[in-house]
């Protein structure tokens, strides 16, 4: 079982650190003709970030999704001091609401779980 949180806990420290780098180096726009591509990317990070967070620390869903919903904020904030990156108020949204999902199907399936073995 520690082993378990062990590897599941590196992955998602490996994960935030992979998105700390995309998110401050340049990095040409994804080419497809999904009009905001970016910004469901900024949605589908966060939301497996913030899962991988809550499964690798399952006591603690209160401070995963507050120390990710500032990391999404200090991220684009510190975007405004390299040459290549600048703020956007939506790409901050789609942080928030990967987070929010995540936090949500991860708390919702955990009740549901729980309900389910306690008949």
């Amino acid at each position: 079982m520690k082993n378990r949180f062990l590897v599941i806990r590196s992955l998602a420290w490996l994960l935030l650190l992979g998105l700390v780098v995309l998110s401050l180096v340049p990095i040409p726009a994804p080419p497809t003709d999904l009009p905001n591509s970016d910004k469901w990317l900024h949605l589908l990070s966060y939301l497996v970030l913030t899962y991988a967070f809550l499964h690798a620390y399952p006591l603690r869903p209160g401070r995963v999704v507050i120390g990710l919903l500032a990391l999404g904020m200090a991220l684009e904030g510190a975007q405004t001091l390299t040459p290549h990156r600048y703020f956007e108020s939506l790409d901050l949204l789609m942080n928030v609401t990967g987070v929010v999902l995540a936090a949500g199907l991860f708390l919702g399936l955990r009740l549901r779980v729980t309900n389910w073995m306690c008949r």
